[in-house]
């Protein structure tokens, strides 16, 4: 599998590289309810571990803001009963946050591979500040002026790319008793630039746009000052739904995959019958027996004149096309029947019953593909079980309609 490029988008301030530290302090040991862990090598598991244990550390001051480019990896880890496999890697790219918001930065050849980077990604993370949209909730100007001024190169940013977009409202133990998701959700749509960008992705790029409440420290760990900075109370951190954005990643950028190959082989004039046969192919009850030879003629066969359009529009899903266009097949051959047995499983044999046959299924893991597989239905659980409990979350409609089209 490929390497997933996850890049986060937001000015100083927003917790970027707090927000990376607490996600691998959460995931860097296997949690009971989890058949994964992150992995990453020596150097960047102590960095890491340095500034979260700064964060937690109630005698210690908060970290200060990122000053360097820095890019984080990770393995995602599935520990079988006879080795751990790695069937998906994620690049974590974390960077000043004064870049986006600096006029001079462009001027900089550096700075502009980074944003080209940015633009590229397998998928978005939009950090939107919690102390600011406190303050847009309350009607402050501090906080229309944060979407106006602070927030427009990450809105810009996230308009040139196509992938799946996760905004993250930071800092959500400071918001979670004044407000509910929907309510900050309806504030942010309210706004004209906002709602707009919105609008346009759902229409032109068709992929998932999420928005998810985060907190790197967790409930009553901080609370505001009346200066309007924030104070450790001592309560141990507990993180609060950073797992969110990675475990969303996968499944929304491969439902995303789906949808754009067949939308961009349906474009093509010397594809006879347009997108039928490849959608035919992915939604067929004995799809797997054919992976290894129609699926992948199709994406060789398209790669040349796809790749060249998709190179335009999404340089990452192109690039798996053409690299390695077998795994590309057996990953979207089928997605979306996968997808909705996964949800009929979890809904006739109950929570339970279903996370104990996760774990018997990672324990007789032999191979990459079949972790792959693990994750998949790990994932999608999880994320399912985030919307049921946060109906509001899902900004643009897309991982809901494409399910509602494999049941139908």
């Amino acid at each position: 599998m490929e390497t997933l490029d996850v890049h986060a988008l937001g000015p100083s301030g927003s917790g970027k590289t707090v927000f990376m530290a607490s996600l691998y302090s959460r995931l860097r040991i296997r949690r009971s309810d989890l058949a994964f862990y992150l992995k990453t090598d020596h150097d960047t598991s102590l960095d890491l571990n340095a500034v979260f244990n700064r964060i937690a550390n109630p005698d210690e001051s908060w970290p200060e803001a990122s000053q360097d480019v820095q890019e984080w990896r990770f393995s995602v880890a599935v520990p079988s009963s006879g080795a751990d496999f790695e069937p998906l890697r994620v690049s974590y790219l974390d960077y000043p946050g004064g870049v986006l918001t600096n006029p001079q930065a462009a001027a900089d050849g550096r700075i502009r591979s980074l944003l080209d980077r940015l633009r590229s990604a397998h998928g978005l993370l939009v950090l939107l500040d919690g102390m600011a949209v406190n303050d847009l909730m309350a009607g402050r100007p501090t906080g229309q002026r944060y979407l106006d001024f602070d927030l427009t190169s990450s809105l810009e940013i996230a308009q040139q790319s196509r992938c799946p977009i996760h905004f993250l409202v930071t800092k959500w133990d400071l918001l979670e008793k004044a407000y509910s998701l929907g309510s900050i959700r309806d504030r942010l749509l309210d706004d004209e630039n906002f709602n707009d960008l919105i609008a346009a992705k759902a229409r032109d790029v068709g992929a998932t746009i999420r928005l998810i409440p985060v907190s790197s420290v967790g409930s009553g760990f901080a609370e505001l000052t009346p200066e309007g900075g924030m104070r450790k109370t001592g309560v141990r951190a507990r993180p609060y739904n950073v797992e969110i954005p990675l475990v969303a990643v996968l499944p929304d950028f491969m439902q995303f995959a789906y949808q754009e190959v067949a939308r961009r082989e349906a474009s093509l004039e010397d594809a006879p019958g347009g997108s039928s046969r490849i959608q035919a192919l992915m939604s067929s009850p004995d799809a797997s027996a054919k992976i290894g030879t129609y699926a992948a003629q199709i994406l060789r066969r398209i790669a040349p004149t796809v790749g060249g359009r998709l190179l335009q529009h999404n340089p990452a899903l192109a690039a798996l096309i053409a690299n390695d266009p077998e795994t590309v097949a057996k990953a979207l051959t089928g997605l979306a029947d996968r997808l909705l047995k996964l949800r009929q499983e979890r809904e006739g044999s109950g929570r339970a019953a279903f996370l104990d046959d996760l774990h018997r299924r990672r324990l007789a893991v032999h191979s990459e593909r079949e972790a792959y597989e693990v994750l998949e239905r790990q994932f999608t659980t999880i994320l399912d079980e985030f919307e049921l409990h946060h109906p509001d979350s899902v900004l643009s409609a897309g991982t809901r309609s494409f399910l509602q089209g494999a049941a139908g």
